[in-house]
């Protein structure tokens, strides 16, 4: 599952605004993927939550989402290399620490 932090992707737009001799199409994607369960998990440590994840059969997922289904069960596998190879360096790569940043900067953990 791609994810960015916010500053990161401010990063990205400003780093291609300011280097005019790069261009194409640039994936705006942390360069460390994770799943929806591990993304789950993390915040929820975070947030010091317990939390309750059914476990739900592959088929009923396919015939809710129907070919959407494999963006679901499988995910997506863009990648960052290109801007990173460009130069680009990300702030938050690690989503425990992104996550971190942004949920207890803004006191989402002791609510």
């Amino acid at each position: 599952m791609p994810w960015i932090h916010i500053q990161d992707l401010c990063g990205i737009f400003k780093f291609i605004l300011d280097h005019k001799n790069i261009y194409g199409i640039f994936n705006a994607v942390s360069p460390i993927h994770t799943t929806n369960i591990g993304l789950t998990w993390q915040i929820a440590e975070i947030l010091e939550r317990k939390i309750f994840l059914p476990n739900i059969p592959k088929i009923i997922i396919q015939v809710l989402f129907g070919e959407m289904s494999i963006m679901v069960l499988e995910g997506s596998r863009v990648s960052s290399d290109k801007i990173i190879k460009n130069g680009f360096n990300f702030k938050h790569e690690y989503l425990g620490n992104a996550l971190a940043n942004l949920l207890k900067t803004n006191n989402y953990a002791s609510e």
